[in-house]
């Protein structure tokens, strides 16, 4: 009986990329930290977020992050609001006030506006998908009358096309506590190549309140005791999982020179990227001593023997 030469199954089962080793691509600009050219309570550089593929000062990286991604901070000043200083967004980070590490909407009155514009290179879709407020004062008793106060914020956010055209929104008010947990979940994809832009613009809120610790008299926040947090975002190219590229002799071929060699890439997708430890490459349930490294996106396992590789 003539000898079979045995060849790797070419899929993405016998290289075993293992789902629950995948991991998750996103970007979130945290403020934790502060590197120059930034610097604590000063503008947010133009440059802070911008094609973020690997962790920085102030932003944190999973997976691919976003390599395409371009951002844009600004603000609009309602013509109402005449007083100085203007509308901005500011980087507040520094150790002695740890629980507030924001970007800050520096200036926020009601009317005005500020606002992130987030372009997308290379047909990628940006994905924006949430971020918190954080107001800077918790509630406090005034020593005068001993009555409570405590600041209260309203928002509308709005995902908008280049156009100003509201793809998505909705208000959003609250009472401070100095603490991050007040979220506000976008979960909105653009499409290839569009600019998003998400504004958040003041508004007046309803205030009440009767004095005691459980019902604090009610005050229009301060517009510079605001700011917002973890901000995250995603982006989508071609392939949300990882895409096996074979490169090697065909499956099954029969009367072959002996030896062989086996190569393959495996190219990251942008919702979930290779975990290099879950990646195996076998033989009839063996497994073989490959080489397996990482470069970037891209995944790479090779093997080779000499002689005539049999099937058992």
């Amino acid at each position: 009986m003539k000898n079979q030469v045995s060849y790797l199954c070419v899929s993405a089962a016998a290289l075993a990329l293992l789902i629950p080793g995948r991991l998750t691509a996103d970007t979130i600009l945290t403020f934790d930290t502060v590197t120059p050219p930034q610097f604590h309570n000063s503008p947010i550089t133009q440059v802070f977020g911008d094609n973020a593929s690997a962790s920085a000062s102030g932003i944190v990286v999973t997976g691919i992050g976003t390599p395409d991604v371009d951002l844009a901070w600004g603000a609009t000043n309602n013509p109402s609001n005449a007083s100085t200083p203007a509308q901005r967004w500011d980087y507040y980070s520094i150790g002695s006030e740890d629980f507030w590490r924001v970007a800050q909407l520096n200036q926020s009155r009601v009317g005005d506006a500020h606002e992130i514009k987030f372009t997308p290179a290379n047909g990628a879709k940006v994905v924006l998908k949430s971020f918190n407020f954080q107001g800077y004062y918790p509630m406090v008793q005034a020593p005068s009358n001993s009555l409570y106060y405590q600041e209260r914020f309203s928002y509308r956010w709005d995902v908008l096309d280049t156009n100003l055209n509201s793809l998505l929104g909705a208000n959003y008010s609250f009472l401070s506590n100095s603490n991050k947990d007040h979220p506000v979940n976008i979960n909105y994809t653009g499409t290839g190549g569009q600019p998003l832009i998400l504004r958040l613009t003041r508004t007046a809120s309803t205030l009440g309140g009767a004095g005691t610790s459980n019902d604090p008299i009610q005050l229009e926040g301060d517009p510079a005791d605001i700011g917002i947090d973890d901000i995250t975002f995603s982006e989508e190219t071609s392939n949300a999982d990882p895409v096996v590229n074979v490169i090697s002799t065909t499956n099954g071929e029969t009367n072959s020179v002996p030896g062989f060699s086996y190569k393959a890439i495996i190219l990251d997708g942008f919702s979930h990227q290779v975990n290099v430890g879950t990646v195996q490459l076998r033989l009839d349930g063996n497994l073989l001593s490959a080489s397996i490294g990482k470069t970037g996106l891209v995944t790479t396992v090779n093997f080779s023997v000499v002689g005539v590789f049999f099937n058992n």
